[in-house]
């Protein structure tokens, strides 16, 4: 059974026992396994797209024990659930901790990883978040290491695709409840404007149940923008393409790099036809790493890999190409920033002395139901 596949207490039961499996590891003898912790919401409101994060480091530990692990060592992971309530991500990352964790991949939201990366720092364990952006964990010399680009280099970006597709009067609706989506429309609003660009609406939703989803599309319109742009997540950002087409906008639409989920789709249908959406993964990618990759994924899970799968792997790919290149008792933040770039699935991946990373994003369009990588 895939973690995709499963729900509740099934899934932790399942994920207790992937996690038995992938550290078996014949002939290992007796040295120390390489303790990895997961950390992740699997329960809560985003516990179904984390799956795929799940799925992607069990697939990357999995492989590198098969391929003999790290030098004779096997990696052990064990994993833990934060169920989206802010003390249990506390409690989780704590555990892991008095387990004695060489490294945590996770989490998967970045307002978890701002809170919890004290106690890793305290601690001196890497914490690699394979997704998050937030530019409060950005340029930190700290023990908490980002695969992911920047909010502010997400914004920048899609204020230069949009100006480029010839569009210069943006709506723009964010879901408030999102610090990354505050973030981002306000660095997409500044490098919008400096290409000559104008945000003549600049909608709010989320924090009440005011305005409606129709109400708030309506306002945009009257603005008469020649681009609507949801600063959400896919499930808010399909509603309100759907909305859009009701009204009859046929506009060009785009949101943020996060709204690159299965909902954005399974919601949306044929309203969101034609958006635009930036995503660590290249849907159109030919390369023998990337379809191995594929392959081995939808035998596994029986389900095809999402840009959270890939970046959970990188990171597992990470950790494995350090400690493979470390000098000996080098500890393994040192390690991770000495020892790059790193071969991920479909790209190199590089760390600044800070620890960031700056993931190349393909700028997708939805086609017939599905991404197209666009220039």
């Amino acid at each position: 059974m895939a973690i995709g596949t499963a729900t509740g207490a099934s899934r932790r039961a399942w994920l207790a026992a992937a996690v038995a499996s992938a550290g078996l590891l014949p002939g290992c003898g007796r040295q120390r396994a390489v303790r990895v912790g997961v950390l992740l919401d699997l329960s809560g409101r985003f516990g179904r797209l984390n799956e795929d994060g799940a799925n992607g480091v069990l697939l990357g530990v999995e492989q590198a024990n098969q391929a003999g692990g790290v030098q004779g060592r096997r990696l052990d992971m064990l994993v833990r659930d934060t169920r989206g309530i802010a003390g249990q991500a506390d409690a989780a990352a704590a555990a892991l901790l008095a387990e004695g964790v060489d490294l945590v991949i996770g989490p998967f939201s970045s307002m978890v990883a701002g809170r919890i990366a004290p106690l890793f720092d305290a601690a001196r364990v890497v914490l690699l978040c394979p997704i998050s952006t937030d530019m409060a964990l950005t340029g930190r010399d700290d023990h908490l290491l980002r695969l992911n680009r920047s909010t502010r280099d997400s914004a920048i970006d899609y204020a230069w695709w949009l100006h480029g597709r010839g569009l210069r009067r943006l709506a723009l609706a964010t879901d408030t409840r999102s610090q990354a989506g505050n973030a981002w429309r306000g660095l997409l609003r500044d490098a919008f404007a400096q290409l000559g660009g104008k945000v003549v609406a600049d909608a709010e939703f989320g924090a009440s149940a005011q305005p409606t989803v129709h109400a708030l599309v309506r306002q945009l319109l009257t603005a008469r923008p020649d681009g609507l742009v949801f600063a959400c997540s896919g499930v808010d950002a399909a509603r309100l393409a759907q909305q859009a087409l009701k009204l009859g906008a046929g506009l060009p639409m785009a949101a943020p790099d996060w709204a690159d989920t299965p909902a954005l789709f399974e919601v949306g249908g044929r309203a969101v036809e034609g958006m635009l959406v930036a995503s660590a993964s290249d849907v159109g990618d030919t390369s023998e790493r990337y379809l191995a990759f594929h392959r081995a994924y939808g035998k596994r899970f029986g389900t095809l890999p999402s840009y959270r799968s890939i970046a959970a792997h990188d990171a597992v790919s990470v950790l494995v190409q350090a400690l493979q290149r470390a000098a000996p008792d080098e500890p393994l933040r040192d390690a991770i920033l000495r020892c790059g770039p790193y071969q991920g699935v479909q790209q190199s991946i590089v760390f600044d002395r800070y620890g960031n990373a700056n993931r190349q994003a393909f700028h997708r369009i939805v086609r017939n139901g599905r991404f197209e990588t666009t220039p």
